[in-house]
């Protein structure tokens, strides 16, 4: 029984004296990365044209993100997404309805409140107007990701 502990003992000393050295190793130097503003072709040829070492990983990871073209690519894709993701924001919004009570009679003179998220300074922009005699009512010629709507009248429930 004391063999067995002493053997376990010895063991965790050895793996807590190994995890110390590991962590106490020197840690290699990562290759200097060359100047961003090197946008002559030779000089993107002579960084390419460096040899690897085998144990530079990071070497190697900045060689394959770091082609032109791919950076060209990519640059081009996030221009397009940008411009897909301004288009939400600038989608026409035309919204029209009819205002009625619970006999589904038009109910004219009804405030109607709109809040639309957009591009403006606010991030949200109110519109309002009223209900016709027919009970109908609209918005258009706005431009937002979302409209909201509240429909209020005294003496009826919203």
């Amino acid at each position: 029984m004391k063999t067995r502990i002493a053997i376990f003992s010895l063991l965790f000393l050895i793996i807590i004296w190994l995890m110390w050295w590991k962590l106490h190793q020197p840690v290699s130097q990562v290759p200097r990365q060359p100047d961003a503003t090197a946008t002559n072709q030779n000089e993107r040829a002579q960084v390419a044209a460096r040899p690897i070492q085998a144990t530079s990983v990071v070497s190697l990871a900045y060689l394959l993100t770091n082609v032109p073209a791919s950076n060209d690519k990519r640059l081009n894709q996030m221009k397009e997404d940008a411009e897909k993701a301004l288009n939400d924001w600038r989608t026409p919004i035309e919204f029209y309805g009819k205002v009625v009570d619970e006999n589904t009679n038009p109910v004219s003179g009804a405030q109607i409140d709109f809040d639309a998220n957009d591009t403006s300074a606010e991030g949200t922009s109110f519109y309002h107007t009223q209900s016709d005699a027919d009970g109908l009512f609209s918005i258009k010629n706005i431009q937002g990701k979302i409209l909201g709507v509240k429909v209020n009248k005294e003496g009826y429930y919203s």
